[in-house]
């Protein structure tokens, strides 16, 4: 699996969460995953998953969504996103997927 964000994040409870989210990229093998550690930082304002977590399926999950929270309110504009996937394989390996990648919100 290689995740990915969609390149637009959509601001929420009054600025201060966001749909963080993007499409799954299944690997041939992949099984299921879990996406944890979703981060999205704006300047000094950063939203995290905290403990949330998310599992997806392979053959019944295209995309993956995941609501973060922050103390402040974010503005339109440009943010870094950042998660981890771990991926579990059909014969029972797993790896950990970390990436971080440039999102706009609105």
């Amino acid at each position: 699996m290689v995740p990915n964000f969609h390149d637009d994040l959509n601001l929420q409870n009054n600025s201060r969460a966001v749909a963080a989210g993007g499409p799954c990229n299944w690997e041939p093998d992949d099984a299921w995953a879990e996406i944890n550690n979703v981060t999205i930082e704006q300047g000094a304002v950063v939203a995290t998953s905290g403990a949330a977590s998310l599992t997806v399926q392979n053959g019944r999950d295209r995309d993956w969504w995941l609501n973060v929270s922050s103390s402040s309110q974010f503005t339109r504009g440009p943010a870094l996103a950042r998660a981890t996937a771990i991926v579990h394989r059909t014969d029972g390996g797993t790896y950990e997927y970390p990436w971080a990648e440039n999102a706009q919100l609105h």
